[in-house]
């Protein structure tokens, strides 16, 4: 409209100083409209000032096509087509999948666990520092799909400033207290596809989208974790997390020597998780996780190779017992039973 007027008459002060303010809205949502493809086409290249938006847009149809709109699957012996019903059975199999049920795990055989020393252990429960948070933020990618809040880390990179006191007393809450608020450790679970033409359940690797709030608590813990995990295990192992049985990682926990807080830290972490299913992005209900480490979590890998040392000590304990025969190598009297 002031544009228009512009082209009849000479703007006064008033006006002028009007079209500047539009002008900077407009190219502020136009940033902002370029920001947004760009997170959904997850393009890290980005060149500062270009205006590449039917570039991502292109690349977003691309993504699609591979990812594939689930239009039929077969579930158990019958196929399904209608969206709603497949949104309720992928919900159905995936919570069951997620279910767990408490045990009362003993371990009868005598396994020479290494043990944190007291002094480690005490280190990983002192206070959160704002740098320490600040470094876990800055060593996350920033353009990431966001999980349920919407946020990713780039939001919290570039606002830090404003938000880092409330970061920090979330932090401290969670410091003192041992619990998360309940809208923070949710997740999306979304479905990739593992072969070219999926059909089946089984065809999909179910991957969470952890919260950014999560995500920042499980970096800063796992960033403490990795600077001991040395001293707990034998060698690093192929990563997979379907078969972890929580109440078994809170024994080993135990063993290894974690302080009381820290395995606290550590169950509230992973046995408050919930998740929705995305299916065609479309959301199901929500559900509680109730075992299996989430792909996507920043402590997964860490606690997954904490689990597997329980294995390396099974073989080895079995060899020296002579239940199993390994691999005689070069070097006189050394035996190899598993890598």
């Amino acid at each position: 409209m002031i544009d228009g007027i512009s082209d009849q008459r000479v703007l006064n002060e008033g006006e002028m100083e009007e079209l500047k303010r539009l002008n900077v809205e407009f190219w502020e949502a136009m940033k902002f409209k370029e920001s947004l493809w760009r997170q959904k086409s997850r393009m890290m290249w980005l060149k500062e000032g270009d205006a590449n938006t039917a570039f991502f847009h292109r690349a977003i149809k691309i993504k699609a096509k591979k990812k594939k709109t689930i239009y039929r699957m077969k579930i158990g012996r019958s196929w399904c087509n209608d969206p709603k019903e497949l949104k309720m059975k992928e919900y159905d199999f995936l919570k069951n999948h997620f279910r767990g049920s408490r045990r009362n795990w003993r371990m009868k055989m005598e396994l020479d666990f290494k043990r944190l020393k007291e002094s480690d252990a005490k280190k990983l429960e002192v206070p959160f520092s704002i740098e320490e948070i600040r470094d876990a933020i800055w060593s996350c990618e920033e353009i990431k799909a966001p999980g349920p809040n919407g946020f990713n880390m780039c939001f919290f990179r570039s606002c830090w400033n404003r938000v880092k006191e409330d970061v920090f007393r979330m932090m401290s809450d969670f410091h003192r207290t041992g619990k998360l608020e309940k809208s923070i450790n949710c997740s999306f679970i979304v479905l990739i596809p593992k072969t070219d033409n999926p059909n089946k359940i089984a065809d999909f690797r179910p991957i969470c989208l952890v919260s950014s709030l999560y995500k920042i608590v499980a970096k800063v813990l796992s960033q403490k974790l990795r600077a001991i995990i040395g001293e707990l295990i034998f060698l690093r192992r192929t990563i997979a997390y379907d078969c972890v049985r929580w109440d078994f990682l809170e024994l080993v926990l135990q063993k290894m020597g974690f302080r009381v807080r820290w395995s606290g830290w550590m169950m509230e972490c992973v046995s408050t998780a919930r998740a929705t299913v995305l299916v065609n992005g479309s959301a199901s209900n929500e559900f509680y996780l109730g075992r299996r480490l989430r792909q996507g979590d920043p402590l997964s890998p860490f606690l997954f190779i904490l689990i597997t040392e329980v294995l390396h000590l099974l073989l080895e304990k079995a060899g020296a017992l002579g239940l199993i025969e390994g691999i005689h190598g070069v070097i006189p009297g050394y035996m190899i039973t598993h890598l």
